[in-house]
């Protein structure tokens, strides 16, 4: 039975944490001292743990030994990745989103911060694992909201018994360092779009091609059901936001700003929603890709995915 729930102050950091050190494979406990295990179970899904690093004042949530969610202890309303303040960007490129539903939780950050902008709105929220929506409560700050309803069960399952129609749909489905392969498919997509009010848009949370090869064929796979894809590609982040409209001519660049200038103040974005659009989105619809669409038949992204050197490293800024 679905639940009902809540949750989101830029300041400018940025540093480095280096998460090796947090737990080692066998997900055991650092010696660190200012680095503590505040939970540790096993779900149907993950190995779980949350931890706390006094020394940089910030909680994380941990999953399959990856670090999936982080929250700033002195300030909860701080998206502290770049990938998230891209994300909540999102809703610049649909007018006063009215229904919005999110795919992944995490510790609630993005959740949390949307339905703070927009708490007319109404927000499902569907999560795999309902462990993670329970550690999202107890050791991330998230609360419950009577316009949330967070369904414990997989993505795709949920659109296809669920026919109702969203003007924004937001997708963050990482399963440690990859995305499930039925949620990155051209079927899935289809889906996806059919779930979209005329004037709706999806964004979705990708690795870059430096991390991971199928980064091309997902691109390849955007081009293949929606006539317009954009990126927000942002500078030394691993990270890219795909957003693309239902309908054809929806998204004019000028439009997208003003709407985002006149919402970063009258929904009190603590980042700088217009710059963040302004510096980093780029029209890919007509990039020219030689990876093939991944399809229920073919979705090799285990295979495809290539890792970099780069990957012990979180960038949060």
């Amino acid at each position: 039975m679905p639940m009902k729930i809540l949750f989101s102050f830029f300041m400018p950091v940025m540093f480095l944490v280096f998460i090796s050190g947090i737990t080692s494979a066998s997900g055991t406990e650092t010696d660190n001292p200012r680095i503590k295990t505040l939970f540790k179970g096993e779900s149907p899904y993950y190995s779980i743990f949350v931890v706390e690093n006094d020394e940089v004042g910030m909680r994380f949530l941990r999953l399959n030994n990856k670090t999936q969610s982080g929250t700033l202890l002195e300030d909860k309303d701080v998206l502290i990745y770049s990938y998230l303040r891209s994300l909540a960007s999102a809703t610049a490129f649909t007018s006063e989103p009215k229904d919005i539903l999110i795919g992944g939780l995490g510790g609630g950050s993005l959740a949390g911060y949307i339905v703070r902008r927009y708490p007319e709105a109404n927000i499902n929220v569907v999560e795999l694992d309902p462990m993670v929506v329970e550690l999202a409560e107890k050791y991330f700050f998230f609360k419950k909201s009577p316009n949330m309803e967070i369904h414990a069960m997989d993505l795709r399952v949920y659109l296809l018994r669920n026919k109702k129609k969203y003007d924004l749909i937001l997708l963050d489905t990482f399963y440690g360092e990859t995305i499930p392969f039925h949620l990155t498919t051209t079927e899935f997509l289809h889906l996806v779009k059919a779930r979209l009010k005329p004037g709706g848009v999806v964004s979705g949370h990708y690795w870059a091609s430096d991390m991971y090869r199928y980064y091309h064929a997902q691109i390849k796979t955007y081009q293949s059901v929606f006539d317009e894809l954009y990126i927000l590609g942002l500078e030394n982040s691993i990270s890219h936001i795909f957003i693309a409209p239902r309908d054809n001519g929806l998204i004019k660049k000028e439009e997208v700003l003003n709407r985002a200038s006149v919402i970063a103040k009258e929904r009190d974005f603590n980042f700088d929603l217009v710059k963040l659009i302004q510096d980093h989105l780029n029209d890919a619809s007509h990039m020219k890709v030689t990876e093939q669409e991944l399809t229920d038949n073919y979705a090799p992204v285990n295979i495809m995915n290539i890792k970099s050197s780069k990957n012990p490293v979180i960038e949060i800024e």
